[in-house]
């Protein structure tokens, strides 16, 4: 940093130099009191052979290079007013070298000395009143000055914010030094040094935007200071940096420059490499302004849903080039007003029209014309945009025109070559003609029906239809079918498996190991025809049925022992639990020796695992805890833990401890429960299986199949297993 010296043996404020009073030298122990000499010679070299001029020892000069012999320095000619650069010999000179040369005789070495110690005298003079001085600005609204280096001692003299003021350094590390006028007479005061800092040195100019509106130009660095000059907001301005949060500009009143300060929060840099982006106009109109500002002029304006071509330009606003007679102009857009066009626009995609009827526009704007209609469900191909729009190409009067799809008309569809296999839900399940089931019905499936489809949308199917010996594209809604599960496992690979856990079969009386190809069989699916009892062995446990109250209650549930009447129960706890109804009361049914159990109809406990406890009486309707070496004891203590003291406390509690075994752990099916292929493809054997007995899952459909004969009201899901090559 360069300093500024005044050959003045005072320093001041910039706006009031003058020396000090000879009284106020004498009582300053700091400084030297020899007289000061009144005019300094300047060379135009370092070594003092060419003189330049001679200056005022008054005026004010910069330090530049400081030297041993000479430093180089300079000032403002008041005469050219130019700056002239020079040397004067050096401030801090040869106090420590012989002022005497033993080789001369004495005389002379009384004269040379006599001389050296004039010069000697002059420099010291010199060093003494040639303070360094620093420029700052006032931080403060006021900066005080204090009379000494306490910011609790008496305030000598305040300024205002943004004053620049001129001080030195004191021997006090939180204090600079200044000298002030206080009723005519020169005071050294001192300032605290958070408050005032020191401007940008070699600041560069930078090229901002007003966003402020107006934006002021201030006489100082403060807020509170007067207003010399507003520019409209947007406007482009030139500035250089100053001090924290201030900028300094140079503006023009009257014709005659005058230097004024910003407050950095009225202004930004515009981004430093913009970035060529296009997007669709929003707003109707959407406006092309002279200033980045919604009070300057319009340039232009474009039909909503124009695309337009822009750049990045400061937060909140774009900048683009518009035309207007023939002659381009600069101009600034919103960026509110633009919805900018996707960086992977243009990818080639399939969706949905989910509307009736789905619009293709002129323009990527509802408010534009009406280009062509398509009905509700039919799957359209377009091009990505932006995020609210699609790009497709129709034919109006044979003719391709370029039209706009709305995203939110459209659901994705995807292309798939996977074939699925699943069963009709609906009694009937329609083939539709479009993805809408507003559409005509091609064709109807009774519900089981296994249908082969492919993945449309996430929640359409497409499949081919056979319809007066033609075939044809025809759509499933995804709530209509359920697919099967499929699992990158063999027949053979899994039977195999199966193999090494020994499992029995009773097909001959008695029980035994079964064959491989007994257990292929009932491995198989593809074994069990939808129409037969069996095939609930893939039933979804984990659905609720939806079944009525009542129905169950005169239907499944009449004449049950203790289990009659009690349809809420079990519906409750399918509910609570997610477990099939059905289900639960056939696991009841059979547990419970259709309600006649003792268990079921309450066993008295009074003591647990040996130990004394309340007698209570306890319900169990799905055996649970009823071991074979104490069916009873064992289950009703278990209850008693449990807390089952109402057959309803045991039909919903015990809902609970079946589902966790097995049907909420994924073994969701009768199937699964007794074959659990996920664990065979995921651990490579066989494991987990509810019973080794190769019928016992279709051996449990009967009952299940007969309890829904009974039903006209009911949900059926189900969940058939695919394996490879096993279609």
């Amino acid at each position: 940093m360069q300093k500024t010296l005044y050959v003045l043996l005072a320093f001041s404020l910039l706006f009031s130099v003058a020396p000090l009073p000879s009284s106020v030298l004498a009582n300053d122990a700091d400084r030297q009191t020899t007289e000061t000499p009144t005019q300094m010679d300047v060379y135009s070299d370092s070594e003092g052979k060419e003189m330049l001029q001679t200056i005022s020892s008054e005026m004010e000069f910069t330090l530049l290079e400081s030297g041993t012999e000479f430093s180089k320095i300079s000032f403002l000619d008041n005469e050219s007013n130019e700056t002239i650069v020079g040397y004067i010999r050096s401030l801090t000179t040869r106090e420590n070298t012989e002022t005497t040369n033993p080789s001369l005789p004495m005389d002379e070495k009384i004269e040379t000395q006599q001389k050296t110690s004039s010069t000697l005298s002059l420099k010291k003079s010199t060093l003494a009143v040639a303070t360094a001085t620093i420029k700052g600005v006032a931080l403060n609204s006021p900066t005080n000055i204090y009379q000494t280096n306490d910011t609790n001692s008496n305030v000598l003299k305040s300024y205002a914010q943004g004053t620049l003021l001129t001080y030195s350094e004191s021997n006090h590390s939180d204090f600079y030094q200044a000298t002030v006028y206080v009723n005519g007479v020169a005071v050294t005061g001192y300032i605290y040094k958070h408050d005032v800092e020191l401007p940008v040195s070699n600041p560069q100019n930078i090229k901002g935007v007003a966003i402020k509106n107006p934006t002021v130009i201030y006489a100082k660095a403060s807020a509170g200071s007067k207003g010399i000059k507003t520019y409209a907001q947007g406007s482009n301005l030139t500035y250089k940096p100053y001090i924290t949060g201030w900028y300094q500009a140079t503006v023009y009143i009257n014709s005659k420059a005058v230097t004024g300060y910003i407050d950095a929060k009225d202004v930004t840099v515009p981004t430093p490499s913009p970035i060529a982006q296009k997007g669709i106009g929003l707003a109707a109109p959407t406006a092309v302004y002279a200033k980045a500002s919604e009070t300057a002029k319009i340039l232009k304006k474009y039909v909503q849903g124009s695309i337009l071509s822009y750049e990045t330009f400061i937060a909140g606003w774009t900048k683009a080039t518009v035309t207007i007679n023939g002659k381009k102009n600069t101009g600034y857009i919103k960026e509110a007003d633009l919805q900018p066009l996707l960086a992977d626009r243009g990818e080639s995609s399939k969706g949905i029209g989910l509307v009736q009827p789905t619009a293709i526009y002129t323009k990527a704007a509802e408010s534009s014309k009406v280009l062509k209609t398509y009905a509700q469900g039919t799957v359209l191909q377009y091009k990505t945009l932006s995020k609210d729009w699609n790009e497709v190409t129709v034919y109006v009067n044979g003719k391709a025109t370029t039209g706009y799809l709305k995203t939110k008309d459209l659901e994705d569809a995807w292309s798939s070559s996977q074939i699925l296999k699943g069963f009709a839900l609906k009694s009937p399940t329609n083939i539709y003609s479009k993805a809408a089931v507003s559409s005509k019905v091609l064709k109807t499936y009774k519900m089981r029906t296994v249908l082969s489809y492919r993945e449309l949308s996430a929640n359409w199917f497409v499949c081919t239809v056979t319809v007066n010996g033609k075939k044809v594209t025809g759509y499933i809604h995804a709530n209509d079918v359920k697919g099967v599960s499929y699992y990158d496992l063999s027949i053979d690979q899994a039977v195999a498996m199966q193999m090494k856990v020994n499992p029995q079969t009773d097909s001959s009386g008695s029980w035994k190991s079964a064959t491989a190809v007994q257990t292929e069989y009932y491995l198989n699916p593809t074994n069990f025809l939808q129409t037969t009892s069996s095939f609930y062995q893939f039933l979804d446990l984990s659905s609720v049925a939806g079944t009525n109250a009542n129905e169950l209650n005169s239907t499944v549930l009449k004449n049950k022992g203790i289990l009659s009447g009690q349809a809420s129960s079990f519906i409750s706890a399918a509910k609570t639990y997610g477990i099939n109804e059905i289900y639960l009361i056939s696991h009841a049914l059979l547990e419970t020796g259709h309600g006649n159990s003792s268990l079921a109809n309450g066993i008295v406990v009074s003591k647990v695992d040996g130990k004394a406890v309340t007698p209570k009486k306890v319900y169990n309707m799905y055996g649970i805890g009823a071991v074979d070496r104490c069916p009873e004891q064992c289950g009703s203590e278990y209850a008693y833990t449990a807390g089952w003291f109402t057959p309803e406390a045991a039909i919903i509690g015990g809902a609970k401890f079946i589902g966790n075994g097995y049907i909420n752990a994924g073994q969701n099916t009768l199937y699964k429960m007794r074959w659990n292929p996920e664990k065979m493809v995921a651990n490579g054997y066989a494991t987990h299986q509810y019973a080794s007995d190769i019928g016992w899952a279709v051996k449990q459909t009967v009952q299940i199949a007969n309890m829904y004969s009974q039903l006209s009201k009911y949900n059926l899901t189900l969940e058939i297993p695919n394996y490879l090559n096993n279609n």
